[in-house]
């Protein structure tokens, strides 16, 4: 796999499992992705190693709690990854995570560039997982289009916070009978200013497909577009979704991917939503 060149320096990008980057993303830049540590019932699972999304509901749901707790990579697994890459040949990496969320990641990033072979710039987005999923996407795509380190860096901060969002919290009309909320209909969402707001009211899930789509549509940008489901109720209305949008003028790519247990510890297992942000 060929690494992006910029004249003589070779990046290398890395992050963290809580990014939720999609293995076709990872693959196409070559990004070393450190997994963060799951704990249900006193078991310890490896994000995406050990353990992937699927996986994740059903013990989830067998487990005597109700709920997953992520912890931190260490610095040694930081410095591994840094290493692995400098072992492909680069000689300047960014390392995008954030402080929003799982407490002391940055810290253990920061302590493994004392040993690495080369400099190592980490990034806090300072933003939650699908913004920083965005900022590496957008870092790595810049890094394969030729930019150096300190553009690559400026855009990897400024795309974080671009980042647009629709959600909902019960993605399938079988979740929202269950939990009591069906003849309510269901609250669109987004995250604006820290602050979930429920931006609109919709009766079912095919609704809210077409609602995040018009929100899309009024964008006069290119923008590129993370569509992610946790659990399997939620894939029928990104399916949707995805049929929908995948024809507009204004988006430039899609990514599809999961949210697994580092995310899904603190939201929804049924949740589902649309990311985006401009591309230049």
């Amino acid at each position: 796999m060929s690494l992006p060149r910029w004249r003589s320096a070779v990046i290398g990008i890395c992050t963290d499992s809580h990014s939720l980057l999609s293995p076709q993303i990872i693959e196409r830049y070559a990004i070393e992705v450190v997994p963060l540590t799951i704990n249900i019932d006193d078991v310890e699972y490896l994000d995406g190693v050990d353990l992937d999304a699927d996986a994740y509901y059903a013990v989830n749901a067998a487990a005597a709690q109700s709920s997953a707790s992520p912890t931190k990579p260490s610095s040694g697994q930081f410095a591994l990854a840094y290493d692995r890459l400098v072992e492909r040949g680069v000689d300047q990496i960014i390392s995008v995570h954030t402080s929003f969320g799982v407490e002391g990641t940055l810290t253990s990033a920061r302590l493994a560039t004392r040993c690495s072979g080369v400099p190592v710039r980490v990034i806090d987005t300072a933003s939650p997982s699908f913004a920083m999923s965005c900022a590496v996407w957008e870092t790595a795509r810049a890094v394969a289009n030729g930019e150096r380190l300190c553009e690559a860096i400026t855009i990897a901060e400024q795309t974080s916070a671009g980042v647009g969002n629709l959600f909902v919290y019960e993605a399938s009309e079988a979740c929202r009978s269950a939990s009591g909320h069906a003849s309510a209909g269901l609250s669109l969402m987004s995250l604006i200013d820290d602050q979930v707001q429920v931006v609109h009211q919709v009766d079912t899930c095919s609704d809210a497909a077409r609602a995040m789509a018009a929100g899309l549509a009024t964008t006069a940008q290119p923008v590129n577009v993370v569509l992610a489901h946790a659990n399997r109720c939620g894939e029928a209305m990104i399916a949707e979704l995805h049929g929908l949008i995948g024809g507009m003028q204004n988006v430039n790519e899609i990514m599809r991917c999961r949210i697994g247990p580092s995310i899904a510890a603190y939201t929804s297992h049924c949740g589902a939503g649309m990311f985006f942000y401009p591309i230049t």
